[in-house]
């Protein structure tokens, strides 16, 4: 499991949110989709 924050400063509000699963099955994705912007940086693994 590897997902990096791409910090910034300008939500104020805060989520709580966990993910868990296998390397390379979509969490950073998910996140991305459930927070509706791009928080985590995903990679495409084959």
């Amino acid at each position: 499991m590897c997902a990096q924050r791409i910090t910034s400063s300008d939500s104020t509000s805060k989520h709580g949110l966990i993910l868990l699963g296998n390397s390379g099955v979509g969490k950073s994705f998910i996140a991305n989709v459930v927070l509706g912007r791009d928080v985590f940086e995903h990679e495409c693994s084959a």
